[in-house]
């Protein structure tokens, strides 16, 4: 979907708001995604205050992201903070084009050079299908009635 506007809207007003300063790490997940927070934690447990500025990509076609989840950590999100505008200046031809996740990724990754590190572990795509809801990930996407989330839930836990 073409929604990078609103999602820069969305991050100008988390770093603007700046409680991302209080935690390594800031994850936005779809609504319509299973997340298991307790994976991430896991993942996520030998980073936790290394003050590195990064984020974590979940594809192999980088500079894509997949949006159902996105994870940044503070110092990423600080320089995106400070520099958000040259983001928006230097792709600004992808601004009504593409998807936030791939605007955010060329963002962080192309323009503000903010390093990142495959997750393989971090998202999988389901597509309503609960059967596909097996393994280690972290988020488990897309499911459109709150009833197959839950057979996702139990399924995957």
């Amino acid at each position: 979907a073409c929604n990078s506007a609103i999602f820069i809207k969305a991050w100008n007003h988390i770093v603007k708001v700046r409680r991302y300063f209080h935690y390594d790490w800031t994850v936005k997940v779809d609504p319509d995604s299973v997340f298991f927070p307790s994976r991430l934690k896991y993942i996520l447990g030998a980073r936790v205050g290394d003050g590195k500025v990064m984020f974590l990509h979940n594809v192999n076609n980088f500079p894509s992201m997949l949006g159902p989840i996105e994870v940044i950590s503070r110092g990423g999100l600080y320089r995106y903070m400070f520099r958000h505008k040259e983001c928006t200046e230097q792709l600004k031809g992808w601004i009504a084009s593409t998807g936030e996740d791939d605007f955010m990724a060329r963002c962080f990754g192309q323009v503000l050079k903010i390093s990142s590190q495959l997750e393989t572990d971090l998202l999988h795509n389901a597509n309503n299908a609960v059967d596909q809801c097996g393994g280690t990930q972290v988020v488990f996407h897309a499911f459109k009635t709150p009833d197959m989330m839950t057979q996702c839930y139990q399924h995957a836990r």
